[in-house]
C-alpha cells in the first residue's frame, strides 16, 4: 500500500518536474528524502521572500502575489513589487522551508523528526497518522511585516537585510537536515 502511494507521488512530482513547476532550489532534499524507501514527499518549498496583497477579506487564497521569490532579494525587486500595490494591506514576508513527507510507520516518522530537530527545524511534527503519516518539517526563521506604499527605502532595506539573513539560515538548516537524513544510513 505504501509503495504505491509513492510510486503515485513520485509520478506526479516527475510530471511537476517535466512542466516547470517545482521549486528548483529545495530538489536536491526532495531527492535525498524520495531515495528513502521509507519515505515520499507530497509538497516542498525551499522558502521564499514574497510581497503581497491582502484582500478585504484577509482570505489566504485570495492574496495577490506582487513579487515572489525563491531566494534572496534586492532592493530594487522589492521597490518593484510595492510600486504594484493598489489597495488593502500590503506585506513583506519571508517564509521558511516546508516539506509534507509521508512515513511508512511511525518508526520512520521518529526518525525523521529527530533529523529534523538536530538540523534546527524545531516546528515540525507528525500532522496526520490516518489514512497516511504525514510529516511537516518546517523552518523557524519567519519575517512577517504591514508595509505601505511611501515606505522609506531604509526601513524596506532593514526589512530585506533581516529576510535576506534569515533565508541563509534558512538554506543552511536544509543542508543540515539532508546531511541528518544521509547519516540514517551509516
Amino acid at each position: 500500500m505504501f509503495q504505491n502511494k509513492k510510486q503515485v507521488a513520485l509520478t506526479r512530482l516527475d510530471k511537476a518536474r517535466k512542466e516547470n513547476l517545482v521549486d528548483v532550489g529545495v530538489m536536491p532534499l526532495v531527492d535525498a528524502i524520495n531515495k528513502r524507501p521509507s519515505f515520499y514527499t507530497t509538497s516542498s518549498c525551499l522558502g521564499r521572500i514574497v510581497i503581497s496583497e491582502s484582500p478585504e477579506n484577509d482570505r489566504k487564497q485570495e492574496y495577490v502575489w506582487l513579487g515572489k521569490w525563491h531566494r534572496k532579494v534586492t532592493v530594487d525587486e522589492v521597490k518593484t513589487a510595492i510600486s504594484k500595490h493598489t489597495k488593502n494591506t500590503l506585506w513583506f514576508r519571508m517564509d521558511p522551508l516546508i516539506l509534507h513527507i509521508c512515513c511508512n510507520t511511525i518508526d520512520d516518522s521518529d526518525q525523521l523528526l529527530k533529523c529534523a530537530k538536530k538540523a534546527g527545524l524545531k516546528r515540525s511534527g507528525v500532522v496526520q497518522i490516518k489514512p497516511r503519516i504525514m510529516v511537516e518539517i518546517m523552518g523557524v526563521d519567519v519575517v512577517c511585516a504591514p508595509v505601505f506604499r511611501n515606505v522609506d527605502d531604509e526601513l524596506i532595506e532593514k526589512f530585506i537585510d533581516v529576510a535576506n539573513t534569515r533565508f541563509d539560515k534558512n538554506m543552511n538548516k536544509l543542508e543540515l537536515f539532508k546531511k541528518e537524513l544521509e547519516l540514517l544510513d551509516k
